[in-house]
């Protein structure tokens, strides 16, 4: 049975007793954090199923404390780790943390059944979360090998059949001439075109998983195919 590491910070010692009480070893390793820097250090050094914040935690006086821990717990440890645990919180604070990458709450006061469900659904969404980001990595390299290698054999052939026709010294037809151009410009083009729509990754969010949002938009690009027989590219 793999052992889940639940970190916690809290100083709610009835918070403490459920944790304690519902998540047991060996199935779950929960470990009670004294502050966020040290939450932060410790899902930098151990693996991490899931991080419980207590938004009354003393150290969140100021909203914007608890808001920056959030945004790094979510580089570090995913944003699908994190759960809030409040009994009310201002709306705008609300959505500000929705944007930094908590997507997951727990009113509180919590009894164990709750407690266990919300760690599930992290376990469960942080699975999930995997297994779309393998089918991410797929299409990305799907898209880079099928759109980058139709313009880039075209651009290849016809500068091959242009120093070819240039080693050869015999004359040649300005028309096939001007039409090798055109292909090497109109690749050029596209592949262009195709880079500036990959560039759009750094952009992505992690959470944008959950929107159906689109990796790389490559609507737009059409497939050129040259007609066999028209003109050898090699």
């Amino acid at each position: 049975m793999e052992t889940r590491n639940i970190f916690i910070l809290t100083d709610n010692e009835k918070i403490k007793e459920v944790f304690n009480d519902t998540l047991i070893p060996p199935q779950f390793n929960t470990a009670f954090i004294e502050n966020g820097k040290s939450l932060a250090e410790t899902t930098k050094e151990f693996a991490t199923d899931a991080v419980f914040i207590d938004f009354d935690f003393p150290e969140f006086k100021n909203p914007d404390s608890l808001l920056d821990l959030i945004s790094e717990l979510s580089d570090i440890a995913g944003y699908y780790t994190i759960v809030v645990m409040a009994s009310r919180i201002p709306r705008i604070v609300y959505e500000t943390m929705r944007e930094k990458g908590a997507v997951n709450f727990i009113r509180t006061p919590f009894i164990g059944d709750a407690l266990k469900q919300k760690v599930e659904q992290v376990i469960s969404l942080k699975e999930y979360h995997t297994l779309v980001m393998d089918r991410a990595a797929e299409y990305v390299g799907f898209s880079v090998e099928h759109y980058i290698e139709q313009p880039l054999t075209a651009i290849l052939g016809a500068t091959k059949m242009l120093k070819l026709m240039h080693d050869s010294g015999e004359s040649y037809d300005e028309t096939e001439l001007s039409g090798l151009i055109d292909i090497i410009i109109e690749g050029s083009d596209e592949l262009s075109s195709i880079v500036k729509k990959f560039g759009h990754i750094k952009k992505f969010k992690k959470s944008d998983i959950f929107k159906n949002k689109k990796i790389i938009d490559l609507s737009g690009i059409e497939e050129k195919i040259i007609a066999e027989g028209e003109i050898e590219l090699f």
